[in-house]
């Protein structure tokens, strides 16, 4: 799923006192918060990891200038995103600036409306970007189906029914709810395939404006369009030889459906701005949590394209309905969060266990891997209590008498079961918690609590702390 709207925090970089101003009212306006700094040397004291989510530099600054500062940033902080601002001189520098590592860069003069849309396509691409090698390296430690959890009768099924097609250039439809781990089978499909060397690029269909579509899947040439500064391969060229995973099929406007079309009968396409066509050979792999068949019979889905995708159709049901897998996949889990905390090992307290297994996980496996990592984080030992969920999942089971109890630490009967009294009662000890735990620094807290500090700062005042 798109990741638009957890842009929450930027760091602006530019010597002009009015241009600064500009960029913080805007952002500001549409609720984002802005830090600034007036050099790259005073933005590299200022940038904080835990805390900018985008930093936009300007290319010409005294002292240290935006190339040089990205360079900087970069080498200290390697999963810093940055975006550059150029004008139109300084077009040769944003490239070099690319090349050092910057996800974007915005020509000026530019609207301020665009820059929350510029940024958070800029923070979107790099989140992929990083999934993507995340991915690709547990999918180098295993081999085909051994990284999917299937202790389930239905994953089974599944995967049976997948290593047989895997090896084939058949195109596969994975549909089912969001988080059920539809792109982990994508991925050990092109793991257990002759593709499995070359290239497995993957795209959120519903993650790209719509006027940036084309260009995304097609590529575009230079002078194209405004922004087109160089020739730019699309989605189809780079994954040419590999695979080609389309998430959230059901997003597309019916305009690019045509040309996608087309490109997966004649395996060629035309990038934008171009004269001639490309030859690419690209298997495609598709998924959505959309009823495609209603939308075909809405006019909202081209009835030749999903059959065109849906050759192997396999429906993933969601976590609720495969209990058996959840076992599994909090060892595997826990496993990571233990080695990337440094720990021994990681551990649910027999409490959790029942809440887990009792829990419907309406957000299937990401929703599980979200309260792993949260609750890891909070836990010092080795481990994980009640006490250490994050207060949205409780809230979220605290309809049930049980889990409050849990919660307080009482057996109680006489308990208030109000939802908003547990919440409460919730939020107010693991913020003082968190700011023991940090010895009173409100942003570190914040971090720790998964909020961001404008909210520690309300609640805060809101419980008299």
């Amino acid at each position: 799923m798109s990741q638009f709207n957890s842009l929450q925090r930027v760091l602006v970089v530019d010597d002009e006192d009015s241009l600064r101003h500009l960029l913080v009212l805007a952002l500001e306006g549409q609720g984002i918060e802005v830090d600034c700094a007036s050099d790259g040397m005073q933005a590299l004291e200022r940038y904080q990891a835990d805390h900018h989510d985008v930093v936009l530099t300007d290319i010409r600054m005294p002292r240290l200038d935006g190339l040089a500062f990205t360079r900087r940033l970069l080498q200290q902080n390697p999963d810093a995103v940055v975006v550059v601002m150029s004008a139109y001189g300084d077009i040769g520098v944003a490239l070099e600036a690319l090349e050092a590592g910057a996800v974007d860069y915005l020509n000026k003069p530019f609207q301020p409306d665009e820059v929350k849309l510029r940024l958070m396509i800029a923070l979107e691409r790099w989140r992929l970007g990083a999934e993507n090698i995340r991915l690709r390296a547990v999918v180098d430690q295993k081999s085909g189906f051994d990284m999917v959890a299937k202790a389930s009768p239905a994953m089974q099924r599944i995967t049976e029914t997948l290593e047989r097609v895997a090896p084939h250039r058949s195109s596969v439809l994975l549909s089912g709810e969001s988080g059920t781990g539809k792109e982990v089978l994508a991925r050990s499909i092109h793991a257990a395939s002759d593709r499995c060397n070359e290239p497995f690029v993957a795209v959120n269909c519903g993650a790209i404006p719509a006027n940036l579509l084309e260009s995304e899947f097609f590529g575009h040439k230079r002078g194209a369009f405004t922004d087109a500064v160089r020739d730019r391969k699309g989605l189809f060229e780079e994954a040419t030889g590999g695979t080609l995973f389309l998430d959230e099929v059901g997003e597309l406007p019916l305009n690019l459906q045509v040309k996608l079309l087309r490109a997966l009968q004649e395996g060629m396409i035309r990038p934008v701005g171009g004269d001639r066509e490309v030859s690419v050979d690209v298997r495609v792999l598709a998924a959505t949590n959309r009823n495609l068949e209603q939308q075909v019979r809405q006019g909202e889905f081209r009835e030749d394209l999903f059959y065109r995708l849906n050759v192997f159709p396999i429906q993933v049901p969601p976590l609720r309905q495969r209990q058996e897998d959840l076992e599994v996949l909090v060892g595997q889990q826990l496993a990571h969060l233990a080695s990337a905390s440094r720990r021994e090992h990681l551990a649910l307290d027999p409490q959790v266990w029942t809440l887990f297994r009792q829990h419907p996980w309406p957000g299937n496996i990401r929703q599980l891997h979200n309260v792993l990592e949260a609750s890891a984080v909070l836990c010092s030992g080795s481990v994980i209590e009640v006490s250490h969920l994050p207060p949205n999942f409780l809230t979220e089971v605290a309809g049930d008498a049980t889990v409050e109890r849990l919660a307080v630490g009482t057996e109680d009967e006489s308990i208030d079961l109000s939802i908003p009294s547990a919440t409460e009662h919730i939020e107010r000890t693991f913020i003082q918690r968190a700011l023991v735990r940090t010895n009173g620094n409100k942003t570190a807290a914040a971090k720790v609590l998964g909020i961001s500090p404008r909210s520690l700062h309300y609640k805060i005042k809101e419980y008299g702390f």
